[in-house]
């Protein structure tokens, strides 16, 4: 069974933004469709959507405000009882795929999900209280079709079509992706989850078609217990990457990771590049072999055969080829005096078997692994919004979120009003532990009725101070840039929004060169810019409303034209600021 699914959010800073509709299909293994979902929400109290992604999906200040939507906290309660209830109790038995037999509950499939949409709904989940590791529970697995449409374009017989980037790369775009494939697309009913859903599911029929093996040898890079089988069986194959839209493809063995267990599969896997013959490293201490893997940035961001080996996500779909499905010109090659030369298979294999038969280096090169990743050492971000990977909830919390979920809102309050107590042994121990009474007070203001909070003076307290650091943070002017996101992906403020959206409404108005006009056209989908304009100027109004109505909550004043309240104003934000950045903040 597959589940296909897509989500549309407010913007690409998965902590601080939020899913706005999530839609999915199930289908067989035959494509043939049999149940669907596709839900959608108001905006949260406290979010502020970016401006590049409401005009990508078209979506105007009133379809985001609509109270007649459910709350975020409905939606994604719907979209986990729909998991658990129609999906992850079912089981589905995997067949027989190149030699593998393997049993899934459920595979799920989308465009882009494992970089993308896996994390809005990990974070979403997060702050709701559910369980962000749902795609990964009960043996469950991932399948990627943009990373299946890398591999194609790698290894494949061209037998599918691939669109250029304004750069000369190749795009990996679902709407274009499904034009050059022969897949009708209506290119202004793009970007919203339910359609997108449907185009990805054309567009994976597409591949089966067109690429078989590939497709197949994929669907078995779909797990880590898969990719796991993958290299057992296969003492030589090949791997490729992505670096900054261009591929890099390598020969390599895998070597064995002790973390393993029959009953457990670690999460990362070694692999050694046999270009380099591993005889001139046997000598090496652990401590120089750290150091390589401390240059591979996490593996990915690796520049292949700069170095004798690297690590790899066995949960990320890795591309893993084996050797009959790889190009000649893909092979490696070694240096002579007539030039460059292919290894050959034989030379391959001994390289891979000096691995194998090493047990002791074979152990260096695990505790390098670690001791590398060991080594980076991350402030601790101020936002439990961020805290995700700290920890995780034991058998008694768990019990506690079920409980909250099913309980009706008085209760729900109550069991927040006793949350310290019931865990002080684990705060103590894990201090991060109180995020999840942070999101439940988060959700408690947002959703339960105004009148159970009007009659207890603690939660006015609560709520008052909460707005107020949520207000304060919403007009700051610095930049914020969680952990892993690039300099363009910060945590979105008003000034910031109105800002930018102000810089987007002058490149429409007045495009630099057609070149550049053109882009504007393909990436928000307008064919004349009055179609666009007044989507812009509703979004700056509305930007601009919500700074009035934070400067009101915060006594600053909401006057734009008197410099003297402007500079007063700014010199409160900046102590209430520096008050509430010694402290955790939530916001």
């Amino acid at each position: 069974m597959w589940l296909y699914y897509d989500t549309e959010a407010t913007g690409l800073c998965h902590p601080f933004d939020q899913a706005q509709q999530i839609a999915a299909i199930i289908t067989s293994k035959k494509w043939q469709q049999f149940d669907s979902l596709n839900l959608q929400c108001r905006l949260k109290y406290d979010v502020i959507p970016s401006p590049e992604a409401v005009l990508i999906t078209r979506q105007k200040p009133s379809d985001l405000d609509n109270k007649s939507l459910p709350s975020h906290y409905d939606m994604m309660t719907s979209y986990h009882r729909f998991l658990n209830e129609r999906i992850i109790q079912q089981k589905d038995l995997g067949g027989d795929i190149n030699g593998y037999v393997r049993e899934r509950p459920i595979t799920f499939k989308g465009h882009n999900i494992i970089k993308f949409d896996e994390n809005v709904i990990r974070y979403n989940s997060h702050v709701t209280l559910h369980n962000p590791y749902i795609y990964m529970m009960d043996g469950c697995a991932r399948f990627d079709t943009m990373i299946c449409a890398q591999a194609i374009q790698i290894y494949g017989q061209d037998t599918f079509k691939f669109p250029d980037t304004d750069k000369g790369n190749t795009s990996f775009k679902l709407g274009k992706l499904c034009e050059l494939n022969d897949i009708e697309v209506d290119a202004s009913s793009l970007h919203d989850a339910l359609v997108d859903v449907r185009y990805t599911i054309k567009l994976d029929k597409k591949m089966h078609e067109c690429e078989p093996e590939i497709y197949y040898q994929m669907d078995l890079m779909a797990s880590k217990l898969d990719v796991r089988n993958f290299v057992e069986k296969n003492k030589v194959f090949s791997y490729s990457l992505f670096h900054y839209g261009k591929p890099k493809t390598g020969t390599f063995t895998a070597v064995p990771n002790l973390s393993d267990t029959k009953r457990r599969t670690a999460g990362e896997q070694i692999l050694w590049d046999l270009s380099k013959d591993p005889e001139e490293y046997l000598e090496m201490s652990t401590e120089d072999l750290s150091e390589i893997f401390s240059k591979s940035k996490g593996g990915n961001a690796f520049k292949m055969n700069s170095a004798p080996f690297l690590w790899a996500k066995r949960s990320d779909q890795p591309i893993m080829m084996p050797m009959h499905l790889v190009k000649d010109e893909l092979r490696p090659t070694q240096k002579t005096d007539d030039g460059a030369v292919p290894l050959s298979d034989e030379e391959l294999e001994r390289r891979a078997d000096i691995i194998h038969s090493n047990p002791d280096f074979v152990k260096r090169l695990n505790e390098a692994l670690a001791m590398a990743q060991n080594s980076v050492e991350y402030d601790r971000s101020p936002y439990a919004q961020e805290w995700i990977y700290e920890g995780f909830p034991d058998k008694q919390l768990k019990e506690w979120m079920t409980r909250f979920h099913r309980s009706d809102w008085p209760t729900k309050m109550l069991l927040l009003e006793g949350f310290r107590d019931k865990f002080s042994r684990q705060i103590e121990e894990n201090d991060s532990y109180r995020r999840y009474l942070y999101f439940g007070i988060d959700l408690v203001l947002e959703n339960a009725p105004r009148h159970l909070i009007d009659a207890k003076p603690g939660w006015l307290k609560i709520e008052r101070d909460i707005l107020a650091k949520k207000k304060a943070s919403e007009l700051s002017t610095t930049q914020y840039i969680p952990k892993g996101m690039d300099n363009e992906t910060f945590k979105m403020t008003l000034p910031y929004a109105v800002q930018r959206m102000g810089v987007l409404r002058d490149e429409i108005v007045n495009p630099s060169d057609e070149k550049h006009e053109e882009s504007l056209k393909a990436k928000y989908s307008y064919n004349d810019k009055r179609e666009i304009l007044p989507l812009i100027d509703a979004w700056l109004k509305w930007y601009e409303k919500r700074i009035i109505e934070a400067k009101n909550y915060l006594n600053l004043g909401a006057s734009n034209d008197n410099a003297t309240n402007d500079n007063d104003a700014r010199e409160k934000r900046a102590r209430q600021h520096k008050k509430w950045q010694r402290g955790m903040r939530y916001n």
